[in-house]
């Protein structure tokens, strides 16, 4: 099992570094969320404090530790960063989760609540910091770096348990049932030859510069390849899986032919929650969603993880292996599929 005592010395490390406004660089598994909430049990419980982060999920994660933390009655304001422009009050304490995302819009807010407020404490907590980004910068000047202990370390010293991750290549279809309608003709054709004429047209651009439509093209292209559907198909067991769809349209297909459960924003937000409760409690097995859970969802007996299209950004990869990296060390391996298209730029 997890090594907790050397995970709660290195939580009191932390807040023995705090110094009223602090960024907290941690790894998944080492209860980021889970520190930040007992240091506002233990110290501001009859004080006014700010939950926040971009995604719903964040202040659902954030409910369920503190349930698990407590039962006494904490004062907390969950708020999701869009709506911070209605929260210009006095708060004593402000927990900014996954604080790579949105950092923009939550430095403009700090700045007008520091003038209300100029000893208000915060706690920023992310394991991917967004070093060269310049609203990252901004966030690192009012709330400086105290901690970083990233995940390969806590690999190596058995903290969390070590992850597989597993390419998978395939070949593109050539079966001409894909549907195209033009202005001057309608006709039918392959995965291959859409990938060819599309890549054909991105190469002839390629040396313009510049972030070109042809591109974007291939990027869709890529996210919704049914080919890549029947080779998930293959991967599937009986272990916890957590399927990260390249597009809405792929996720609901899968849904469908899956008869699981689907996370995306074209959902309502009480159907996610239900989907999200029903996995994290074990009640599905099987859960796709599209780009929703990667920062700050700790989900239980997770073994098993398919990406469906790849992301050129290396932080949002980072946050999606960290969902696998909460079994036991040394004896329970997280596994992650990636889906990649055969001979292709992807």
């Amino acid at each position: 099992m997890k090594n907790y005592t050397e995970i709660n010395k290195i939580q009191e490390d932390v807040i023995s570094k705090h110094k009223k406004r602090s960024s907290i660089f941690l790894s998944v598994g080492l209860g980021k969320t889970y520190l930040a909430l007992k240091y506002a049990c233990n110290n501001f419980k009859n004080k006014k404090i700010l939950f926040t982060g971009e995604k719903i999920i964040y202040l659902e994660n954030a409910k369920k530790e503190l349930f698990n933390l407590t039962s006494d009655i904490i004062d907390i304001n969950y708020v999701c960063l869009d709506s911070l422009k209605n929260e210009i009050k006095f708060y004593d304490l402000i927990i900014y989760d996954e604080s790579h995302i949105g950092t923009g819009i939550f430095v403009n807010y700090l700045e007008q609540i520091l003038k209300i407020n100029p000893n208000i404490e915060v706690l920023c907590l992310t394991g991917t910091p967004k070093y060269k980004d310049n609203d990252f910068k901004r966030l690192l000047n009012l709330c400086p770096e105290i901690y970083n202990y990233v995940t390969s370390e806590a690999i190596e010293n058995k903290l969390i348990n070590d992850i597989e991750i597993i390419p998978i290549y395939h070949e593109l279809s050539k079966e001409k049932n894909i549907y195209v309608k033009t202005d001057k003709f309608n006709f039918y054709t392959s995965e291959q030859n859409s990938y060819n004429s599309l890549y054909k047209k991105y190469e002839n651009l390629i040396f313009k510069g510049g972030f070109s439509k042809e591109l974007s093209y291939l990027k869709l292209f890529f996210k919704n390849l049914k080919s890549k559907e029947i080779i998930l198909k293959s991967l599937l067991s009986k272990d916890k899986t957590l399927i990260y769809a390249g597009s809405i349209e792929q996720a609901d297909r899968l849904k469908e032919d899956l008869k699981c459960g689907a996370y995306h924003s074209k959902q309502t937000k009480d159907i996610n929650k239900i989907m999200y409760n029903n996995f994290f409690n074990d009640t599905i097995n099987i859960l796709i969603n599209v780009n929703g859970i990667k920062e700050s969802a700790n989900i239980k007996n997770l073994k098993i993880g398919i990406i469906m299209s790849v992301d050129a950004a290396s932080h949002g990869f980072e946050q999606i292996l960290g969902r696998f990296g909460r079994l036991i060390p040394e004896k329970e391996i997280g596994k992650v599929y990636v889906i990649i298209a055969k001979n292709t730029i992807e």
